[in-house]
């Protein structure tokens, strides 16, 4: 049996595919063990790879029940985190306060500010009222000029998309996308710290998962939340973590 696919539109014109359906692919239904729906993910036809992805890995956290995460290393001096500098910011129309950006290549991030929206005619930017997160810190954004009559050019031509962002809330992304920490590639640091706050959509893990860890399968999973999520497998398992670990009675690995 097999699950319809089902395609949904995010904010920024980006479209995710959610693989529900593969003619090739077996899928579980698992209600009496996390209430979750599971397949084994085959590998896409082509993958494609950002450039400034330099190779993927996963924290499997072995000895706890956590679900394994995705790691990345990107090349130095290109920082995936960068959205400031590309017009490509939106404020969501239906969900208030939700600040968004969506790169061509996949990636993703937001910021949560309901606060007040007012213009600063001598530093020519909007701005926001100030809140607490991020140690009340200061996010300059360029937002897409096309998304909102307030950001569009005035009269003369000049621009008026530069919005700060003071203070604003870290957030989860919608479903479609996930979490992936981050650390630059260097050939002599083995021990930098990750960074987190990238989101990056199921089509591009699956893309970087299967051309730069061979030899591992991908699951995608269903929760009983709805929510989509793409989960590694080790050699030694047939089945997302969370179940594998349950069908065994077992509430940690050791």
């Amino acid at each position: 049996m097999t699950i319809k696919a089902e395609r949904q539109r995010h904010y920024g014109n980006l479209d995710v595919v959610y693989w529900l359906e593969d003619p090739r692919a077996e899928v579980h239904y698992d209600d009496n063990l996390c209430q979750r729906t599971w397949a084994i993910l085959p590998p896409p036809e082509e993958a494609v790879i950002p450039d400034w992805m330099h190779s993927i890995s996963v924290d499997w956290s072995d000895g706890y029940s956590n679900e394994p995460e995705f790691k990345c290393l990107y090349n130095s001096g290109m920082d995936p985190h960068r959205f400031a500098d590309e017009p490509i910011w939106r404020l969501s129309k239906t969900e208030i306060g939700y600040w968004r950006a969506y790169a061509a290549d996949g990636r993703a991030t937001q910021h949560k500010h309901s606060g007040t929206l007012t213009w600063n005619e001598t530093l020519q930017q909007w701005e926001t009222t100030q809140q607490d997160g991020y140690a009340k810190r200061h996010f300059p954004i360029l937002m897409d000029p096309t998304s909102d009559p307030r950001f569009a050019a005035g009269p003369n031509g000049e621009p008026r998309n530069k919005v700060v962002l003071k203070g604003p809330w870290h957030t989860g992304m919608p479903n479609g996308y996930q979490p992936m920490s981050t650390k630059e590639y260097k050939a002599d640091d083995a021990y930098g710290c990750y960074c987190f706050g990238l989101e990056v959509s199921l089509h591009l893990i699956a893309n970087c998962f299967h051309a730069l860890m061979p030899g591992y399968q991908l699951a995608v999973v269903r929760g009983y939340n709805k929510r989509i999520s793409l989960q590694a497998l080790k050699p030694t398992w047939d089945a997302p973590k969370t179940v594998w670990l349950r069908r065994q009675g077992k509430h940690q690995e050791r």
